[in-house]
Parts: C-alpha cells; structure tokens; sequence
C-alpha cells in the first residue's frame, strides 16, 4: 500500500509516520539484520567467472553462461574454452585453467595461426598485451665481401597466459592484423638469462668486440641449412691438432674469434714445445713465459740459475694467471717476437712474485 504514493508528501499524515519510523529503526537499531537479509547467499556467489578488469562485462564467446548445465553445476570452476592450435606447440596450463579473457588470444580467443614463425629476442614489455621483439640477421654487402649486424624490431601481441620478460626467447606466429602494426601473436616462451641490455645481445654469432665484424673463414654464414637451424648455437669450427693434447671445451662451445688460435683459427703447430712459467698477462691475447735453466761454468765447475723470457700467443679459449704452467708449441709467426702458441695450461699456486719462482721444466 505504501508503494503506490510517489512522494511522501501524497501520503496520509498517518502512512509518513510509518514510513518514517520504519527508516529510524534500518538505520539505527536494525543494521545487522538488514544486513543479513541484504547479503547474497552463497549459492548465488560466482567464484568461477572470468577476470573482470574492464568496464565492459568480459565472457568468452564460445561459452554461454546462461546455460542450464552450468547453473546446476556443482563444480566451482567456471565453464572454459581452449583449443591445440597444433603446429607442434603445446596449449599453456595458463590458458586452460586461467581466469582471463582475450579475444585475440590464438588458444582462447578467435584467433587463428597461418603464415610464418618467428623467433627473436624480448627488449620491451611496456604497453599492455604488446611486446617487441628484436630479429637479428646478417646483411652481406657485396663491394667490401663482409657482413654486417642488423635488425628488426616486431610488434606481437601477448596473451596473459605468458608472462616474458626482457632477454626471453619468444617464438611467434603470423595471424590476421590486430592493430595498426601487430601481426603477431606469442606462441612459446624460452626463459634466458642475459647480462646487459637486451637491445645488445645478438644471438647466434661470435662475439663481436672489434670495430670489423668477427667471423670464422671455415664458416658460410649465408648457408640455408644455418638459417633454417632450429638450434639457438651458432655453427662454429674446431680441430684436433693431435700431439696428446684435447681440445679445450671453450674452443668447442664458445663464441670468440681468433684466427691465430691452434684450435679454431688457421695457425698449425710445428716445432719445438716449451714449458714455462706465466710471470705477465698485460697484453692483450700474449703472454710472457719465463724458462728457468742451469748454465754450466767450466772455470768454477759450477751451475749457475739463469732464464729466458718467451713470448706467447694465447687463444681466448683459455685464462692463465701469473704462476701457472704453460705448454706451448712453436708456429709460424705470427708478430715481430711470437713465435709460440699455449696448448694447454696447468693451474698452479704460487707466493710471493712469479718472477722469483725458480724451477726447472
């Protein structure tokens, strides 16, 4: 009766009493039991919807929530549509057991894959859903028969199943235009660590620390079998010289390059080979070895210490400090005083100046 007056003031004196006193005893004595019947009960609670960040309501389109087999569902977890996009890469547990909605996401939304895949290097994670990645490639310039550093920064979108962070290895697949510039979507995320800034790493090739771009003459680095190599490694040349002595692992798997190195350049070892005692590592890619010797004095039938100090070329395979034992074996020339290459370095603990050290080899 009391809802078919519009304004208090069309009530009867008797009725605006009422309603008055029915407001005094909400708001004073009969907060808590107002409150109880206000409360939603639980069976009406929606623990298992999706993640509401916008303004509009996001559903997934392929999920209809008003269907009778999800209202008498037991389970607390909302109903979810994912899909295998194939191509050998598997959905992410994110994307089936997460709360989030993204149409343009290629596992939950409608978004389909076709054309190329990608593979580059995360540098930025500023804008939402967006990231760039950064491609690296080798361009040849025919007049000088030398190859230079390039790249190309690509924008591709991210769903929120994946989580990348700058330096990750991103692998993405060609789909229908996003955006202005995005083409892209994210597909797989390899973690890696790295030192520095993204934008300065370039995967794949030697390190880079002259001026003149660093390649190994016995690799092609055009070929198509390396382009198309899935392995993240850079093709790369060692050798065995023989004579007893491996190969050291940095020769193998490292990344530096260095044409008068025995094992990865084009230096053989013919000759003598020396053993000596490391006493300098000031220069760059040369040490000083230091050969202790007995020299024979017929006027006093005595020995007396004496000692020569040699010259040595040393690969960046290896890190010898002052005190360490160096073989090295006789090469070509390869400066005005280098005639020698380290072969192999044996640690070795020293006090005091390496230069007094005296032992025989």
């Amino acid at each position: 009766m009391l809802l078919s007056f519009r304004t208090e003031r069309q009530m009867p004196a008797t009725h605006r009493d009422a309603v008055r006193f029915a407001r005094h005893l909400v708001a004073h004595r009969a907060q808590p039991l107002v409150a109880s019947l206000t409360r939603s009960p639980r069976r009406h609670a929606a623990p298992g919807t999706m993640d509401q960040t916008e303004k509009a309501f996001q559903k997934q389109d392929a999920v209809f929530l008003g269907s009778k087999r999800l209202l008498t569902k037991k389970s607390k977890k909302a109903a979810r549509y994912w899909r295998n996009i194939g191509l050998g890469i598997p959905t992410p547990k994110e994307a089936k057991e997460g709360n989030f909605v993204d149409k343009k996401c290629p596992f939950t939304g409608n978004v389909s894959i076709r054309g190329s895949i990608l593979k580059g290097m995360c540098i930025s994670t500023k804008m939402k859903r967006t990231i760039i990645i950064r491609r690296n490639y080798l361009h040849y310039i025919k007049k000088f028969n030398r190859f230079e550093k390039r790249h190309s920064n690509v924008a591709v979108h991210c769903s929120p199943a994946f989580e990348p962070k700058e330096g990750d290895i991103i692998t993405a697949g060609q789909c229908r235009p996003l955006a202005k510039t995005v083409r892209f979507n994210v597909l797989k995320v390899d973690k890696n660590q790295i030192f520095g800034s993204a934008r300065k790493q370039h995967l794949g090739t030697m390190d880079q620390t002259e001026k003149a771009f660093q390649k190994q003459d016995a690799v092609f680095l055009g070929s198509k079998r390396l382009l198309t190599k899935k392995s993240k490694k850079a093709a790369r040349y060692w050798r065995n010289i023989g004579l007893g002595i491996p190969t050291p692992k940095e020769a193998k798997e490292g990344n530096f390059v260095d044409k008068k190195c025995p094992f990865t350049g084009n230096v053989s070892i013919r000759g003598s080979i020396l053993k000596g005692m490391c006493i300098s590592t000031k220069m760059k890619r040369t040490i000083i070895i230091r050969r202790n010797y007995l020299h024979y004095i017929k006027k006093f039938n005595r020995f007396e210490k004496r000692h020569s100090n040699v010259a040595v070329h040393c690969s960046p395979a290896f890190e010898p400090k002052e005190g360490d034992i160096i073989t090295a074996g006789q090469c070509r020339p390869l400066a005005k005083t280098v005639r020698f290459n380290v072969l192999k370095v044996d640690k070795n603990q020293i006090f005091g100046s390496a230069r007094k050290q005296f032992a025989l080899f």
